[in-house]
């Protein structure tokens, strides 16, 4: 006979940040991805054009640096939504080696639905949940969690088990 009571004891995770936002991700992952598959995005993709949507010309470097990727998966994102036909990029004459992004006819019409979808599918996930000064501070202490760049990365690191 097992030792266990058949209920999960989650008091350990009440001092982690990073365990309680991985599992919150989970949680709003599962909820709203299928809606972006739906639409044949993926989440990364979404943030990306509704990023340059709000931040039209922006240059592929500065989007990759907001969206935490590395160049070489930024050039797979911009490819992959060029070839959907929801972005245009184009060449400064004052910077031939920058890249500015703009959305296609097609990318203004897909981030605004998609957009919406989002907001609407926000709202019920919320209603009844966190009220809206819950959701306003808890909207400013995640934008302050990944807006802050890192002093010293390898602080940050974690060790590992040998």
């Amino acid at each position: 006979m097992s030792a266990w009571p058949g209920v999960i004891d989650t008091r350990v995770l009440d001092r982690s940040l990073a365990l309680n936002l991985r599992l919150a991700s989970v949680r709003c992952a599962r909820r709203i991805e299928p809606a972006f598959r739906d639409a044949g995005l993926s989440s990364v993709e979404l943030v990306a054009l509704t990023l340059i949507q709000a931040n039209p010309g922006i240059r592929q470097g500065h989007l990759a640096s907001t969206l935490l990727l590395k160049p070489a998966h930024m050039t797979k994102l911009v490819q992959a939504l060029q070839d959907q036909d929801l972005i245009e990029r184009t060449t400064p004459d004052n910077d031939r080696r920058a890249v500015e992004l703009h959305l296609s006819h097609r990318g203004e019409e897909l981030a605004t639905i998609e957009r919406e979808r989002v907001e609407a599918f926000e709202a019920r996930m919320q209603a009844g949940l966190l009220s809206p000064a819950e959701q306003r501070q808890l909207l400013k202490l995640l934008k302050k969690v990944w807006q802050t760049e890192d002093q010293d990365p390898e602080a940050f690191e974690v060790d590992t088990v040998s």
